[in-house]
Order: structure tokens, then sequence, then C-alpha cells
């Protein structure tokens, strides 16, 4: 017999209140304080269809001390008021990073139009180099080829001016 009384007894729910009894939906069995509620008293389904309200309005309800209402009452406050600051606090941060975001785009596409304008200044550069470096490569012809005729040009005189003073001695000589 001591065995079975050491055995602990399975987890269950009370739903009595300060009140008295409360029945549960659909429920025909009214229990008295001290009694407790098993799982198995009631079908799944019950407690799935049954509406459970908040804890705090479970709570108002079930004391009946103005000053543990007030305090309830108070609690409720600094919870709203705690959830009015986290949520403040949240909007400030989604307009920080949503301003960041913006002046970072702002900033992005800035530096994309100088970086653009920098490579049609390095194409425009490129093709006047190009066209400069084929100018050098026309001007370097002409300068051999003008070198060459210069060369050509006094090689004639000079062999006309020798031929000239072969002429003036055969001349001389005659005279």
């Amino acid at each position: 017999m001591q065995a079975e009384q050491a055995k602990p007894k399975p987890l269950a729910r009370s739903k009595l209140t300060a009140h008295g009894p409360r029945k549960f939906m659909g429920e025909q069995k009214s229990y008295q304080i001290g009694d407790v509620l098993n799982f198995s008293d009631t079908n799944q389904d019950q407690w799935e269809n049954s509406s459970f309200e908040s804890k705090q309005s479970y709570h108002q309800r079930s004391s009946t001390n103005p000053r543990e209402q007030y305090y309830m009452k108070e609690n409720e406050y600094s919870e709203l008021t705690e959830l009015r600051m986290r949520t403040a606090q949240m909007e400030k941060t989604l307009r920080w990073w949503s301003e960041c975001t913006s002046n970072w785009r702002e900033k992005w596409s800035k530096v994309k139009i100088e970086r653009n304008k920098a490579r049609e200044e390095v194409k425009r550069i490129k093709v006047a180099y190009e066209n400069a470096e084929k100018e050098l490569n026309v001007l370097r012809q002409q300068k051999v080829l003008l070198i060459n005729e210069n060369t050509n040009l006094k090689q004639e005189v000079s062999d006309r001016s020798s031929q000239s003073n072969s002429d003036e001695s055969v001349v001389k000589s005659f005279t």
C-alpha cells in the first residue's frame, strides 16, 4: 500500500477560481474547490474548441481586492509603456536603416556616374592617343622620305658641282 501512495499523481490542470467552480464549454460536471481536473476527464475537442481568456482578464476577475486590481492595472500600464518604447525604438531603427540605405544608394549612384564619366574619358583619350600615334607614324614616314630626298638632292648638287668644277677646269684649261 505504501508503494501505491508513493506514486506521483499525474499532472493536471485546475480551473477552479476563488469564486467557485468553473465549467468548460459543453461540460456538465461541476467541480468544487480542491478538485483537480485531469486531461482525461474531458474530450480533446473541448480543449481545442474552448476559448481561453487572456491571463490578465482571468486574473482581474479572480481578484476581489481593489489593491490587487490596481497593481495589475499598473503592471499592464508599465508593460504597455515598455511596448510603446520598444516600438518607438524599432521605428527609429527602421528609419535609420532606411535613411542609411537611401544615403548609400545616393552615394553609390554618384560613384557610378563618376566611374562611367571616367570610362568615357578614358575611351576618348585612347581614341585621341591612337589618332596621334597614327599621325606620328605618318610624320615619321614623311621625315624619312624628306631625309632621303634631301640626301639625294645633296648628292645631285654635289655631283653637279663636281661636274661643273671639272667643266670649269676644262674651260680654264682651254682659255
